[in-house]
């Protein structure tokens, strides 16, 4: 969910939508239309950075507080977020899991053990309980190349804690490798809903020049159906029929290929522009800005580009039944004509 629905743009003054994609200045943290965004080149408040004074969220009552704590993990998130940010927990106080106040024990008594220097549940001193992935626990400040893993779940969001697995494998095993049963099935789709948007188009463009013989056979193919089976006078290339079958057999090759490395390698390559986005953005990020506001930062420069992932993936089927339907409709024209 949209963190400044109903908030207005720092540039156009127009209030955000739960699908409007925001960008957040690293400086004050004003959210803008991506596209307004761009547009201005900078942010609209630019003229308060050399005073340093932070963009303040006008939903918020003066002197109300600006963060709330989960229940669950300790993390501190926004306080109109409904789920933290971190481990995606309630807010709403419905958490009634380990963490919880009134969790466990006879009398309900089980409390939310101190983060200033009690052990959480396989913890260390200090920190809230780690993060609980498939491969075990992940503490907060585990080191990935320059890179706490308390930022790596911020910045990816959903389905952190795979990632984090992962990541976590990769790191200590060495290999560059994994099997990522999105990337195999959904291809350059997967990769756009997760920003990773030079190797989508690459990965597309492949794929489109794949795509090229099998429309030509289809073409020739129900010409030679109607011309032999049909008795309907068409002229068609018998000999490209041939040389297209040769082809396509190598097509569905490479095609099949391509789907194999991207399963195998999307993770590395997310894993990099993970690593690589977050320095970024701790490189933007004002010298005043304490650690929720960057977890902030993350989590909205960050995530998933959904309506981009699954807008590929419905323009991707209107355009093979769209150039499906025009070589039958100008076949079957040319007949009737």
């Amino acid at each position: 969910m949209n963190k400044y629905v109903n908030v207005p743009c720092a540039k156009c003054g127009k209030p955000f939508t739960e699908d409007d994609d925001v960008v957040v200045c690293p400086d004050c943290g004003a959210p803008h239309h991506r596209s307004c965004y761009y547009e201005l080149g900078h942010c609209a408040l630019e003229e308060n950075h050399a005073a340093g004074v932070m963009w303040q969220d006008p939903r918020k009552p003066e002197g109300s507080a600006a963060t709330v704590a989960c229940p669950r993990c300790g993390a501190l998130n926004l306080a109109d977020a409904q789920y933290c940010s971190t481990c995606g927990t309630p807010l709403d106080g419905s958490y009634q899991g380990p963490g919880s106040v009134g969790y466990g024990g006879v009398d309900g008594g089980y409390q939310r053990p101190s983060y200033e220097g009690g052990y959480g549940a396989q913890g260390r001193p200090g920190e809230p309980q780690p993060i609980m992935t498939p491969l075990g626990p992940i503490h907060y400040d585990d080191d990935f190349d320059g890179v706490t893993a308390q930022e790596i779940a911020a910045f990816v969001g959903l389905n952190y804690r795979r990632y984090l697995s992962v990541f976590k494998m990769m790191k200590e095993s060495g290999r560059g490798f994994s099997f990522n049963w999105a990337g195999f099935f959904f291809s350059y789709c997967f990769l756009f809903y997760r920003k990773l948007y030079r190797p989508a188009i690459v990965v597309m463009s492949i794929m489109a020049m794949l795509f090229v013989p099998r429309m030509i056979y289809a073409s020739e193919t129900m010409k030679y159906i109607l011309n032999v089976y049909m008795d309907v006078a068409v002229s068609y290339d018998m000999a490209l029929i041939t040389n297209l079958e040769g082809i396509i057999s190598i097509t569905n090759i490479l095609q099949l290929a391509l789907m194999f490395l991207l399963a195998a390698f999307s993770d590395k390559v997310y894993y990099n522009h993970v690593i690589g986005e977050i320095k970024k953005l701790r490189q933007a990020a004002p010298a005043t800005i304490d650690q929720e506001q960057f977890l902030s930062m993350l989590a909205v420069n960050g995530r998933t580009n959904g309506r981009l992932g699954y807008g590929m993936a419905l323009l991707t089927a209107a355009v093979i039944f769209g150039v499906s339907y025009l070589i039958t409709y100008n076949i079957l024209a040319g007949v009737v004509l």
